[in-house]
């Protein structure tokens, strides 16, 4: 199967499939203890991460668009203070202000958008290239991402340059890699 025939497989599941109420309180669980968070700003078709991201003590980073790269900008600072958002190059939220993250260390959670992942983990994406782009950059982190069970075994091919994910929260179970 091909990437862009296992993102429509993907996008296919993820339309089918039920997200009990309690994938917030797994997803805390899986950041427990980590100093940051770097996440992203959900699109309409992802789960709804902004209530999440409220409820939580360490202050999380969002990307920003820098070109074909992603830097990642302050979003909740340590008292829990929303920074403003502003569209960004594609229509999705950035922080507007707030000071960039220099660093991603093996204290910091990395929250990754996914349409799935292959049974080694090599995560599937959107088909843009940043957050493969930035793999270097957010090596170090415990990178995750929330999927649906059935897109976490999808046959594909990985190229070096892909990035590889450390678990994978389904609505069902977590899968370590």
């Amino acid at each position: 199967m091909t990437k862009s025939q296992a993102r429509q497989t993907a996008r296919a599941i993820w339309k089918s499939t039920l997200w009990p109420d309690l994938w917030p309180e797994r997803l805390q669980v899986a950041i427990a203890g980590c100093r940051r968070l770097l996440a992203y700003y959900p699109l309409a078709d992802e789960l709804p991460l902004q209530q999440f991201f409220k409820r939580l003590e360490q202050p999380i980073y969002l990307p920003v668009i820098a070109g074909k790269s992603l830097t990642f900008r302050l979003y909740r600072d340590e008292m829990g203070q929303l920074l403003p958002l502003m569209p960004g190059p594609y229509g999705v939220l950035e922080p507007a202000e707030g000071p960039f993250l220099q660093e991603v260390t093996e204290e910091d959670a990395v929250l990754l958008p996914a349409l799935g992942c292959n049974p080694q983990g090599v995560r599937l994406g959107r088909g843009g290239g940043y957050y493969d782009r930035s793999r270097d950059f957010l090596s170090r982190g415990r990178k995750m991402a929330l999927l649906p069970e059935g897109c976490t075994g999808l046959s594909f091919p990985a190229e070096a340059h892909d990035m590889r994910l450390d678990l994978v929260l389904t609505e069902n179970k977590t899968v370590f890699f």
